[in-house]
């Protein structure tokens, strides 16, 4: 008698809110399936700006993640070729509508190779930015009819199990966090800025960081066995952020999904600092990038991490990912030298002088289409923060 093969996992969702040499191979596929408040319709300018802007947010994690993941497609039934019976195969992923919060769960659908598959959405979130993180899955197999099989038919269905569930527990991969995908909710009641190439603005809440974020706790940051088992109290001690970090890594509680609040990190490819995007909160009016802490987790995690893309800013002289001050001040101290500078208009050529200050003028603001690391705390609750210097209030969403 053949035994069925069982298996059951599920993932929570995140609550309210590897570097290694390989061929790129992962894509983050948004899904607008379950969009049924048309924050992302196509058909408005707001729609299609944020969906451009999250496509941005996934497009640069499909950049950075090396994995190959196998394909998930429930095989066909086997047939007793002696008996009436018939062996078959079920799997479902299982996550909460992004636009709902209502369980969804998807029965024998396919997931493409090296796929990673994440619904799209936007609800009211109350004081949240957004919800991020990886779906559940559950397999089984069942017989039908009598169980009388020759041995070659057992031979089939047993190589069957052990493949069909490798490929919906770990996609092939040996170990570390692999799944199918997840869901992500963004808030609809926020302001945001929706321009992915431009900063946010006083008083915006930046729609590309928060996606960074939460695309991050979708692919295990956070949210994740293999970010728990590498939890020390209410430290994480993995030892590729360990050793970016120079020790034990503070935690945000009580649910230590993400860094310590004001955890300082460089954006990633690069020497600049900045609060790690992992962190629980962002500053209204700021745009957060994913940095090297962020991406060392990852490896910990057990993903192939690639080196982060080029930056590549039209007018960011200084080569830190945003056209701003600095740039100036770059161009200032290099005008009458001889040029170009770096991210000046591939066409222009010569000495550094007063065009390119207008070039940076023009730009000013703009950031990477797909930034070198960008990340945007979830949205669980809202902690603001005053600071009592005449007017000035810098607001801080946190993320979950």
């Amino acid at each position: 008698m053949l035994a069925m093969v069982r298996g059951w996992k599920t993932g929570m969702l995140c609550a309210a809110l590897a570097v290694c040499s390989s061929v790129h191979a992962i894509t983050v596929k948004l899904d607008y399936t379950y969009d049924s408040t048309g924050f992302f319709n196509t058909g408005t300018t707001n729609g299609a700006a944020a969906r451009a802007t999250v496509e941005a947010a996934a497009s640069y994690f499909s950049t950075i993640l090396n994995d190959t993941f196998s394909a998930i497609q429930t095989p066909p039934p086997v047939a007793s070729s002696v008996s009436n019976g018939v062996y078959s195969w079920t799997w479902s992923a299982t996550f909460n509508n992004p636009s709902t919060g209502a369980s969804v769960t998807l029965n024998d659908g396919v997931i493409p190779a090296n796929e990673y598959r994440v619904y799209v959405g936007a609800r009211s979130l109350g004081g949240s930015l957004g919800i991020g993180g990886p779906g559940g899955w559950g397999y089984n197999s069942n017989v039908t009819g009598s169980n009388a099989f020759t041995q070659n038919e057992i031979d089939q269905i047993t190589a069957t199990n052990n493949t069909f569930g490798q490929n919906v527990e770990k996609r092939g991969e040996a170990n570390g966090f692999v799944r199918w995908g997840g869901a992500l909710t963004f808030n609809n009641t926020t302001t945001w800025n929706l321009n992915h190439t431009l900063n946010p603005t006083a008083g915006q809440n930046d729609l590309f960081s928060v996606a960074i974020h939460e695309l991050g706790h979708a692919i295990g940051l956070g949210a994740s066995n293999e970010w728990n088992n590498l939890r020390s109290g209410s430290a994480f001690v993995g030892s590729s952020a360990v050793a970016n970090y120079g020790g034990p890594v503070p935690l945000s509680g009580p649910d230590f999904a993400h860094w310590a609040n004001g955890t300082i990190s460089t954006v990633f490819g690069t020497t600049t600092t900045q609060e790690a995007a992992m962190d629980p909160d962002i500053t209204v009016g700021t745009r957060k990038r994913f940095t090297s802490l962020d991406a060392a987790a990852l490896i910990d995690i057990g993903w192939e991490v690639g080196p982060a893309p080029p930056m590549g800013v039209p007018g960011d002289y200084s080569g830190n990912g945003v056209v701003d001050a600095a740039d100036y001040t770059r161009w200032r101290d290099l005008n009458g030298t001889a040029g170009p500078l770096t991210n000046r208009d591939p066409a222009a050529s010569g000495n550094i002088n007063a065009a390119d200050y207008t070039y940076w003028k023009n730009r000013f603001g703009n950031t990477s289409a797909i930034p070198a690391s960008s990340a945007v705390p979830e949205p669980a609750t809202i902690a603001a923060a005053a600071c009592g210097l005449a007017c000035l209030f810098l607001h801080r969403r946190s993320f979950t």
